[in-house]
Parts: structure tokens; sequence; C-alpha cells
């Protein structure tokens, strides 16, 4: 005998009933295995996303952290005439180890509020250079000449030494 046909009320989605027995016909079956990969495949690009923002946040970190470079060797007599050129309120001031001399420091003499000089290890600074700031700094209250071995305590009596402002 002939099964009758089920009634219209009856009737349900095959590939439901399949799902729900865990029977599902092989190209269904593979649709899903593709959409498992895709899925897959997009964890996994996010995931590299992820670690790319990480390594630049680290790489923007160790940049921040990079120390420059030290100053000294790029400050001249002409950039320390400048300082005093432009920047006449000055109080404090330092060119420790830096490459002047004394025609440049001798421009430092124009900062009326300096009180605060620092000249520790400057090669080429002269006696000279050092009185005629002690002279027109009135407010100097500072002054640091370590390591500084052409400066000494003895009065100069030759005028022929001076330098010009």
């Amino acid at each position: 005998m002939d099964n009758p046909p089920p009634p219209p009320w009856a009737t349900c989605d095959k590939t439901a009933v399949l799902k729900a027995n865990n029977e599902v016909p092989e190209e269904e079956e593979e649709e899903g295995e593709e959409e498992e990969e895709e899925e897959e495949k997009k964890k996994k690009k996010k995931k590299k996303k992820k670690k790319k923002k990480k390594k630049k946040k680290k790489k923007k970190k160790k940049k921040k952290k990079k120390k420059q470079p030290p100053m000294k060797h790029k400050v001249t007599d002409q950039s320390v005439k400048a300082f005093a050129e432009h920047c006449p309120e000055l109080q404090y001031v330092g060119f420790m180890g830096c490459s002047v001399t004394s025609k440049g420091v001798i421009h430092l003499t124009k900062l009326r509020n300096l009180s605060s000089l620092d000249l520790r290890h400057i090669t080429e600074l002269d006696n000279e250079t050092v009185m005629e700031i002690v002279r027109r700094c009135k407010n100097l209250s500072s002054l640091n000449l370590c390591l500084n071995w052409i400066i000494n305590d003895r009065k100069n009596n030759n005028n022929n030494n001076k330098i010009p402002l």
C-alpha cells in the first residue's frame, strides 16, 4: 500500500528535520563548513590586526623613549649671541661642556637679570671674559667655572687681550 500524502498542516521543512537528526545532506554540510572556515579566517584577520596595532603602539612607545642626543655639540658662539639678543630676561643660563668660546660667552653680559651662570668645562674661556661678566651682570649670584683649566685668579694687566662687544 502506498502511503497517503501528509495533510497540509503536517508539512515541514525537510532540512530542518534532517538538521534536528544530525542528518544534513552533504551539499549543505559543505556550505556550513565553508561558512565556518570563513568565520575562522575573519577571526584570524582580526587577531592579526590586533597584533599589528599592539606592535605599532610598542613602536610608538619606543620612539617616545628614544633619547635625543645632547645638544652641547650644537651650541656655538653664534647661538649664545642669539640667546642674549632675543631672550634678554634670562636669569639662569648653563652651557656646560658646550663648544662655545670667550667670544660667545661675552654676549651674556647683555643679560641684565642673569643670576646664575654655569660655564663648567668650557675649554676656551679666559680670565678677561669672566671678569667682564662679573662686572656687567650685577644680579649674578652663582657662577660655576669648574673644569676650566685656563681660568686662574691672577690679574692680567695686559689690555691687549680685551674682547670687543
